[in-house]
């Protein structure tokens, strides 16, 4: 069986990736540190000021940081539904922010890293004429804090049909 790893393209070799395609390949993620990916501290700031002053905004101006979280009340734009709602509800402890690509050009530069490219070209693949193979069907991001997530974890599972396959480009930051 030939495995992606037997046909790597020159970007990748270039760019000195082959480990973590075959990470990609034998375990199905990989990490690739920031001084491969050429994601700076820096950069990462600027996109933590940025989903940090979007919290407070859609939150009614609760401010919330890095180390300690929100710092006041949270005030919801709408009161969400089902069991997390209502006067019995634990306190929320994470949020979603949608559609990052409109907040800042930081996070189109995030979404077209060419490491990331790279990686995902190879994943994926090119179709005839040398155009890339994929979609970018959404950018959003959780902002989480610290408290009692307990079996309240609000996740998601990918899924993959023969014609969807959902690949993910995580960055975190954490205190």
């Amino acid at each position: 069986m030939e495995t992606a790893a037997h046909r790597l393209s020159d970007e990748i070799k270039t760019r000195g990736l082959e480990r973590y395609v075959l990470e990609l390949e034998t375990d199905g993620l990989t990490i690739v540190p920031p001084d491969v990916t050429g994601v700076t501290p820096e950069f990462l700031d600027r996109c933590t000021e940025v989903l940090l002053a979007r919290f407070t905004e859609m939150t009614g101006g609760c401010p919330i940081s890095i180390e300690e979280g929100p710092t006041g009340e949270l005030t919801w734009p709408e009161m969400p539904t089902g069991g997390l709602a209502g006067d019995n509800a634990p306190p929320p402890t994470q949020m979603l922010i949608q559609q990052l690509l409109q907040l800042d050009r930081c996070f189109r530069d995030i979404a077209v890293n060419p490491v990331v490219d790279a990686l995902i070209d190879h994943l994926m693949g090119r179709i005839p004429g040398g155009a890339k193979a994929r979609r970018l069907s959404s950018t959003n991001s959780f902002v989480k804090w610290q408290g009692d997530y307990g079996s309240r974890l609000q996740g998601y599972a990918s899924r993959r049909s023969p014609t969807t396959v959902t690949i993910r480009c995580c960055h975190r930051k954490t205190p």
